[in-house]
């Protein structure tokens, strides 16, 4: 009854019906009017830096677009802040609707915590993998070196004796023909 009680209170009413059935997990409603004075929600305005949000929000409302929403961080949290104007005759309320968003936030922090861990796992086993199998491809090449090394300071019957069908194996087969092929020729100086 507006007659009785005044327009403030019939929309002090009407707001807390409606916001009652709205209100759900981790979602805060709030109206405000055009002079920033909480008309339900006031446990909202004692929030850290929310009213310089809510001012922030609310300059982003024109007379084209009465509508305005956001991701914003403050007291500790992340929240989604939709705001919309509506004219009650003389005046323009604002209705919000603020939801914490801080345990999505939290989720996605662990998430990419997770993401690292396995990245680094990837590159550290990807990595020793990669290291044991250039290992295990270069072994010959390694084996025929040690054999052209030990060559080179007098043992001359020593061979890489590689039965390998490879390109490593063609290389280290015309190795142990050139070793044989340079013996012969030393036998050969020697006898003249």
């Amino acid at each position: 009854s507006t007659e009785e009680y005044g327009e403030k209170y019939a929309v002090s009413r009407a707001i807390d019906s409606i916001m009652g059935s709205v209100e759900k997990e981790g979602s805060r409603c709030f109206v405000v009017d055009s002079e920033g004075n909480f008309l339900y929600g006031e446990n909202l305005e004692q929030e850290e830096n929310f009213k310089t949000t809510l001012e922030d929000m609310r300059k982003k409302l024109d007379e084209q677009k009465n509508y305005a929403y956001g991701i914003r961080q403050w007291n500790g949290g992340y929240y989604l802040l939709n705001i919309c104007s509506v004219n009650t005759g003389e005046n323009s309320l604002y209705l919000g609707i603020c939801m914490d968003l801080t345990f999505i936030y939290g989720d996605r922090q662990l998430l990419l915590k997770r993401y690292r861990f396995a990245l680094i796992m990837l590159v550290l086993v990807g990595g020793g993998f990669i290291y044991l199998l250039s290992r295990y491809m270069t072994r010959p090449i390694r084996r025929l070196g040690d054999v052209a090394r030990r060559i080179a300071v007098g043992e001359y019957e020593l061979r890489s004796g590689s039965t390998a069908k490879d390109e490593i194996g063609e290389l280290a087969r015309n190795f142990d023909s050139m070793a044989d092929r340079l013996v012969e020729q030393m036998k050969e100086k020697e006898l003249e």
